[in-house]
């Protein structure tokens, strides 16, 4: 049976959602030893820049564009803030900055 239009595109969302925000999000809830933690972290970037590829080749132009943002943020974050989620990132910022601001810091 041939996947419809729709259910091809519901995929295509779904895989990058979790390539692009998703995975980058785990390396901040495990603790690993230093090598490990970074070659893991630099890993999720390169998931994230291989999510934003598949958006580009499979997605809508919006999906794109997102997804294209989402992972230039996301190495940034790595790269400046040694976090590789850009939501990790800014709530590390905020702790910093702002830790009034953050319920459970």
């Amino acid at each position: 049976m041939l996947e419809t239009n729709r259910t091809a595109r519901r995929a295509v969302n779904i895989k990058v959602f979790a390539l692009v925000l998703m995975i980058p999000l785990v390396p901040s809830i495990l603790a690993l030893p230093y090598p490990l933690g970074a070659v893991f972290g630099l890993v999720c970037v390169v998931a994230s820049l291989y999510g934003a590829a598949v958006a580009v080749r499979h997605g809508s132009r919006k999906l794109a564009t997102v997804a294209v943002s989402i992972a230039v943020l996301n190495t940034l974050s790595f790269f400046l803030l040694s976090s590789s989620s850009f939501l990790m990132g800014l709530y590390s910022l905020a702790y910093v900055f702002a830790p009034s601001l953050i319920p459970f810091g």
